[in-house]
């Protein structure tokens, strides 16, 4: 539009271009918009839905024939109106995509001391890094547990869909809607004794990177993206990777047999002192501590 507003045309010249150019894309994305307001108002925030709906009822009959006089320009009032409604939702969904956020970081969390308190669940999550699928074995249990957080984890497939963790098929997003708050991309790695993190994370990154299908908004966690690393003991240096295209990538280490914590740190020091250059001896006790 500011292309065509550029090019100072006549008021004749300016309805013919709009109509080659943009008109009939204005049209569907009003068109796209109503409907994801019916589909899923009820998941939407409450203020994003009435903003929605006020847009809608208000502003509806300006996107019909019936709300311009004749040989008037459309355009650039749907486009503002548009541009208007977006910034509303868009306000009003960011506190849904931080809380989601919340809710991912507490799942992990409570994951990971569910397997330094419980015997049990320690057992059970080491019974599925040690067997033979261990990865699609680790990513299911982990699925499941951010399920019970309300967070449908799914990871991408090899055309840019959505794979659903446990039951390896496609993600159907009505489904997710009626069972969970959120959607989330995570993929899962394990970094056995000896492998380099840092490496599995950068598959896990270039294997989520895959993912182009639209994020579902209102629904979908879509600013960031978790990988992780699941190892048997807890990562000496857990990897960072960088953001890319407004997505930030975010690296949880699963150790599910976890050393107690005095001596995962004693080891992150040493390990730290050997990419410095520093041997173990010139730490003292109480530094290693």
């Amino acid at each position: 539009m500011r292309l065509i507003v550029e090019q100072r045309l006549g008021p004749s010249e300016m309805e013919w271009l709009e109509k080659r150019t943009i008109a009939k894309e204005i049209l569907e994305l009003y068109r796209l918009l109503a409907h994801f307001r019916v589909r899923f108002a009820r998941h939407l925030p409450q203020e994003a839905a009435a903003a929605l709906e006020e847009f809608v009822s208000a502003d509806g009959t300006l996107f019909t024939e019936k709300g311009f006089p004749s040989g008037s320009s459309r355009s650039p009032m749907r486009l503002l109106l548009l541009s208007k409604v977006k910034a509303q939702v868009d306000y009003f969904l960011s506190d849904t995509q931080a809380q989601a956020r919340r809710a991912v970081e507490r799942a992990f969390t409570h994951l990971q001391r569910s397997i330094v308190a419980d015997d049990g669940f320690r057992r059970k999550w080491g019974m599925a890094f040690e067997g033979t699928r261990g990865e699609e074995a680790c990513e299911k249990l982990g699925s499941v547990h951010l399920l019970s957080h309300g967070i449908w984890a799914f990871k991408a497939d090899a055309v840019g869909g959505k794979t659903d963790l446990i039951l390896g098929r496609d993600v159907r997003d009505e489904e997710a809607i009626r069972a969970a708050d959120a959607l989330v991309l995570t993929e899962w790695k394990l970094v056995r004794r000896g492998e380099d993190a840092q490496k599995k994370a950068m598959e896990a990154f270039d294997q989520a990177e895959r993912y182009t299908r639209g994020a579902l908004a209102g629904f979908e966690l879509s600013s960031h993206r978790y990988l992780v690393l699941v190892s048997e003991d807890w990562l000496a240096h857990v990897p960072i990777v960088s953001a890319t295209a407004g997505r930030i990538y975010e690296v949880r280490n699963i150790a599910v047999n976890p050393s107690p914590p005095s001596v995962a740190a004693r080891a992150a020091v040493v390990a730290l002192g050997g990419d410095l250059g520093i041997g173990a001896s010139g730490l003292s006790e109480g530094e290693g501590e």
